[in-house]
């Protein structure tokens, strides 16, 4: 049916044209609610949360973990043997970012090993309340068709905030999800 067809439609028929706009303003609130629901944190808990600063340390497509794990760093001694791991294999290995554990924590992500290129992770916020944080997790795979490199990858995000809390807990962040389906 062209354009012209279904114009001369709706001029015949006022009904027709009254339930086309109904269906257009019912599809439009619709795509408003949805994209509405993608916040990250649901107002009530942003409500009784305050944003925190944070503050990359590393990133990258490479890295010495294999595995995908989340971790929480409150110590020189395990900051560099992270480091170290991170960067096995890397000549030479970058210089490890100076981080005071008195006033900091160290938070990374990782996301395994991958077969191909197009993959990525990244803390993308982080929010908390008291002692209590939440740190949200960004992931991104290719789409079906997507070019990307043939080499086998391990993404990952180091990140350093400003005060070191007891209770930290990782939380995937659906609107990723959403977006990619």
């Amino acid at each position: 049916m062209t354009f012209l067809t279904v114009e001369r439609h709706l001029k015949s028929n006022k009904r027709s044209h009254r339930a086309v706009l109904l269906l257009a303003l019912a599809c439009i609130i619709m795509l408003f609610a949805c994209h509405h629901k993608r916040g990250r944190l649901s107002h009530a808990m942003e409500s009784d949360m305050h944003q925190l600063e944070v503050f990359t340390l590393a990133s990258g497509n490479y890295c010495g973990i294999e595995q995908g794990k989340q971790l929480v760093i409150s110590s020189t001694e395990a900051w560099e043997e992270l480091w170290k791991k991170v960067y096995r294999g890397t000549e030479p290995e970058p210089e490890l970012p100076v981080v005071d554990f008195s006033k900091e924590t160290v938070l990374a992500v990782f996301m395994g090993t991958r077969s191909t290129g197009g993959y990525s992770i990244e803390i993308s916020g982080l929010a908390g309340k008291e002692e209590k944080v939440k740190a949200i997790v960004k992931t991104r795979s290719p789409l079906p068709g997507e070019m990307v490199s043939m080499a086998l990858t391990q993404p990952f995000h180091i990140v350093k905030v400003n005060k070191a809390f007891t209770d930290i807990e990782f939380i995937k962040d659906k609107q990723e999800d959403e977006a990619l389906r």
